[in-house]
């Protein structure tokens, strides 16, 4: 399910109590979100939130749309909060179904480049959060 539209200036988040979908806060300056960003629905992480990733895609999205993907890969991420306390928090890719997506990508061709820039991003959208 997407939370945040690709081209975003700042997260939102699905919130589980009211049903809804909620800013959060904004990204850091001249930052955007470069793909959809969503949750694996009736999941749970270590942080207590359903595991959550990228879907790497070049179609228009809005918060609430479910699209069917195949796992390309994930990042391990141990993140501290800003009380020091770390914990895990991996970041999945994620690429639409075939038959949802006019080029899906496979997980053998995502070039090295894009998985560093993806990797930078994770690391550079948690800028002014206290999160590490």
């Amino acid at each position: 399910m997407i939370e945040t539209p690709r081209g975003a200036e700042a997260k939102i988040a699905y919130d589980r109590a009211t049903r809804t979908f909620g800013y959060v806060r904004p990204l850091p300056v001249g930052m955007t979100y470069p793909y959809d960003w969503g949750f694996i629905p009736s999941t749970l992480g270590d942080d207590g939130d359903p595991l959550d990733g990228l879907v790497i895609h070049q179609a228009a999205s809005a918060p609430g749309i479910v699209i069917k993907c195949d796992l390309l890969g994930a990042l391990r991420v141990k993140q501290k909060d800003s009380g020091g306390e770390a914990l895990r928090n991996d970041r999945y890719v994620f690429s639409p179904h075939r038959e949802d997506a006019a080029e899906p990508v496979a997980a053998d061709r995502v070039p090295d480049d894009l998985r560093r820039e993806i990797e930078q991003f994770f690391l550079s959208s948690v800028l002014g959060t206290g999160k590490t």
